[in-house]
């Protein structure tokens, strides 16, 4: 039966509406794997990628999680709360970006380094090196040094009387003066090593009853040694002041392993989702160092800072990328 011409518009909209029904399902199922895709993104993304290799290998979600494991770790108990990053080494291929993160332990104080002592010798003649009975210096492992130096070089005029009774010294002049501030120059190794603080040369004149005269003349050392701890070797620098390894006392031990490596995926901002324009930069200074914006840079948790703080370095032949979040 037909029915009129008022009721085909009813019928049409019918059809088109259990047509819809016999599709929901169908979207359905599209939105479930839409979110199934979703939650192994999620997954991929907090997979265990950041590796600690301690005694055994420790793999973490998060670089944070894998540096507290290391810095937990019994091997690393005594310098944990030491460990520092250094320069993020990145290795940049075509299809994949991974970071060696680098952590080491800043040259310490020594423990100690101890009061500087004095000793003297005599410049191309008697007296041999010695105290010769002058106050020995205390706080230090030298107790056959003397703790003044205006009281050796009294010992020392003391000891030309008495070798040569016949003979009138005249008081000492200083002559010659090779002290360095800091020091003259440090000797480090195994256990510790020695301060060089530099030398006062003096000179004295005689006349004899002999009729004989002529000069003395004596050298004062100021050194002082100094001990490192287990697993740390004392550094060295034979010249203060270059720019070239200068030494700041008392850091004078360095620590024996050079660097711990958390290895894992380059670090991306995570923390800025509201910014697209707080980035990434693989160059030698991050753009976010570079951001006016101060609430843009205290929104990112870590970041890759100028390579004069932290070193950041390629180790790709491909230009350097920038990774916008």
């Amino acid at each position: 039966m037909t029915g009129s011409p008022e009721s085909r518009p009813m019928h049409s909209a019918a059809r088109s509406l259990r047509r819809m029904r016999g599709g929901w399902p169908l979207l359905g199922l599209l939105a479930m794997l839409a979110g199934a895709g979703a939650l192994a993104q999620v997954a991929t993304k907090t997979a265990a990628q950041y590796c600690y290799n301690g005694t055994t290998a420790q793999c973490f979600d998060s670089l944070d999680k894998a540096e507290q494991a290391m810095r937990t770790a019994s091997a690393n108990v005594d310098i944990g709360a030491l460990l520092e990053q250094k320069a993020p080494d990145l290795k940049d291929t075509a299809t994949n970006q991974t970071a060696s993160y680098l952590y080491a332990v800043k040259d310490q104080p020594a423990s100690p380094l101890y009061a500087a002592a004095y000793m003297a010798t005599g410049v191309g003649s008697a007296p041999p090196t010695g105290g010769h009975g002058c106050t020995p210096a205390t706080g230090t492992p030298w107790t056959n040094w003397c703790a003044d130096e205006g009281d050796l070089v009294s010992k020392m005029m003391d000891y030309y009387a008495a070798a040569n009774p016949s003979c009138t010294y005249g008081a000492p002049t200083l002559i010659e003066d090779t002290r360095t501030t800091p020091y003259r120059s440090v000797s480090g190794g195994t256990g510790g090593g020695t301060v060089d603080y530099g030398d006062h040369v003096y000179q004295t004149t005689y006349t004899c009853q002999s009729g004989s005269s002529g000069i003395r003349k004596f050298r004062i050392f100021k050194q002082a040694p100094f001990s490192c701890p287990y697993r740390y070797t004392g550094l060295s620098d034979t010249t203060p002041n270059d720019g070239n390894g200068d030494l700041t006392l008392p850091v004078l031990c360095k620590y024996d392993i050079l660097s711990y490596t958390i290895t894992g995926p380059v670090k991306q901002v995570a923390s800025c989702p509201a910014s697209r324009r707080c980035r990434m930069a693989w160059d030698s200074c991050s753009l976010l160092e570079h951001s006016r914006n101060e609430w843009q840079r205290q929104a990112c948790e870590r970041r890759i800072r100028c390579a004069t703080t932290t070193g950041l370095r390629s180790t790709s032949r491909q230009s350097p990328r920038i990774s916008t979040i």
